[in-house]
């Protein structure tokens, strides 16, 4: 008789037993599920903040991408399809444009490594400076090709520039007094000297990067977009409709 009742016993105490390590196995993933809806918020919010914490580098890479898509693909266009020479001379060959395309992807990829490199307020000159070229570019389509290459060559020189001063700071900040101590007399010495050096050095620097470079590109943008006489001017006009202009003029 016990071990009828023996037998039983020990089946529902297996079965306990296997519901408990299931219950125990099945629990962690009812938990993430649970869970899931809060981490996807967090993920969102994360997203958010880090999406306006670099507005302005966004704001770069929009400009930036217009320039790729548009503006190079205009250029591209323009070189690609010129007209045959007088005299029976051949077109030039049609190009692919790979040189243009790197040119910008190179300038964007530096800017926005500066950028990133840098706190406030230099996204925001970038944007500024960036922003301004795709202005520039829109208001004028007769000038595309030459203002094209030297927009982009400014841009590409600015982020350069913000990079190499953060590289002279960094030099300078790792220099060892010890070793200026045998130029100058004294490691007390070295550590004036040193500390005058990039005090001067860091004045200089930030006023070119923050004043001197951006206000120069904004400058040339504009002298090219004024330089139009204001009776020939017209936002989006092309050389036909500026040669139009002309020859009504006359």
């Amino acid at each position: 008789m016990s071990q009828i009742w023996f037998t039983p016993a020990l089946a529902c105490g297996a079965s306990v037993g296997t519901l408990v390590h299931w219950l125990i196995e099945i629990m962690p993933p009812l938990t993430f599920l649970t869970r899931l809806p809060i981490l996807t918020l967090n993920g969102l919010l994360w997203l958010l903040y880090a999406f306006v914490d670099h507005l302005w580098l966004w704001f770069v890479l929009a400009a930036g991408l217009l320039i790729l898509f548009v503006f190079d693909a205009l250029s591209i266009h323009a070189i690609s399809a010129a007209p045959s020479r007088i005299g029976g001379r051949p077109a030039p060959p049609a190009t692919s444009g790979v040189a243009v395309r790197l040119f910008t992807l190179a300038a964007l990829f530096f800017g926005l490594l500066a950028g990133l490199t840098y706190g406030e307020p230099i996204p925001f000159l970038l944007a500024v400076v960036w922003t301004a070229s795709v202005v520039a570019l829109f208001l004028l389509p007769a000038e595309l090709e030459p203002l094209l290459w030297r927009v982009k060559g400014t841009l590409l020189g600015y982020a350069l520039a913000l990079l190499g001063f953060k590289l002279l700071l960094a030099a300078m900040g790792a220099a060892s007094p010890q070793d200026w101590a045998s130029m100058v007399g004294s490691v007390g010495s070295a550590q004036a000297a040193i500390a005058q050096t990039r005090d001067l050095f860091v004045t200089i620097g930030m006023f070119g990067i923050w004043y001197v470079l951006p206000l120069a590109h904004l400058s040339y943008l504009v002298q090219r977009v004024l330089i139009n006489p204001l009776s020939l001017f017209h936002a989006r006009k092309n050389t036909a409709e500026i040669l139009t202009a002309l020859r009504r003029r006359t």
